[in-house]
C-alpha cells in the first residue's frame, strides 16, 4: 500500500472509532459540553484569588470561607459570625478581575460551629464524578462545593430540565442532606 492509501485507511479507521463512540452513548444521552483546560484554570485562579482576598480581609473571621467559580460566576460558601462579614465578603468578591457574578452562601454561626463548614473536597471530587458518569447530564461546565453535607453546585447546563437532573442527582447521593444550584441556563 502507498503512504497515501495508508493515511486514507487512517482517516475511515478514525471517522469509524469517532461514529462508534458517539453511537455508543445510550439512547437520549444528552451531549457532553466540557470547559477546555485553560478556561477550568482561568476559574480555578479565579476561586482561589477570590478566598485569598475574602480571607485578607480578616483571617479570623473569614477562615472558613471559600470560593469556587465557573465562566466568571462566583460562588461564596462557609460561615461567618456576623451579617456585615457575609456582605463584605460579597463586596470584596465582585471587586475580583474576571467575577462577573456573586452568589453568596455564607451562612452565618457561632465561632465554635466553623469546623463543621470545612469543605469534604474528596466527597466534592466523587459527586462531580458522579454527575459526569450521569448519561442525562450533558454539563462539564459544573463545579461544587460540599459543605456541612449540603452540595452547592455553579455553573452552566444546556436547559432547566438538565439543572433538574443535576440537582435530582445530587440530591439522591448518599449525605447530602439538600442541594443549593447556582446553575443557569441559556
Amino acid at each position: 500500500m502507498s503512504i497515501r492509501a495508508d493515511g486514507l485507511v487512517l482517516l475511515l479507521v478514525g471517522a469509524l472509532l469517532a461514529g462508534c463512540v458517539q453511537t455508543a452513548r445510550p439512547p437520549g444521552a444528552a451531549p457532553v459540553v466540557e470547559r477546555g483546560r485553560a478556561e477550568k484554570s482561568r476559574d480555578d485562579d479565579l476561586g482561589a484569588t477570590v478566598t485569598k482576598r475574602v480571607r485578607a480581609l480578616d483571617p479570623a473571621a473569614f477562615r472558613a470561607v471559600s470560593a469556587k467559580a465557573v465562566g466568571g460566576r462566583v460562588l461564596l460558601t462557609g460561615v461567618v459570625v456576623k451579617p456585615e462579614q457575609r456582605r463584605r465578603a460579597e463586596r470584596t468578591a465582585a471587586t475580583v478581575d474576571g467575577a462577573t457574578e456573586v452568589r453568596n452562601e455564607i451562612q452565618l454561626a457561632e465561632d465554635r460551629a466553623f469546623d463543621q463548614f470545612t469543605p469534604d473536597t474528596a466527597r466534592e471530587t466523587a459527586l462531580l464524578e458522579r454527575l459526569a458518569a450521569d448519561p442525562a447530564i450533558g454539563s462539564r461546565n459544573l463545579d461544587l462545593r460540599l459543605v456541612n453535607n449540603v452540595a452547592y453546585v455553579v455553573g452552566t447546563a444546556r436547559d432547566a430540565g438538565e439543572i433538574e437532573r443535576i440537582r435530582a442527582n445530587l440530591t439522591e447521593a448518599p449525605g447530602v442532606k439538600w442541594v443549593v444550584a447556582a446553575v443557569t441556563a441559556p
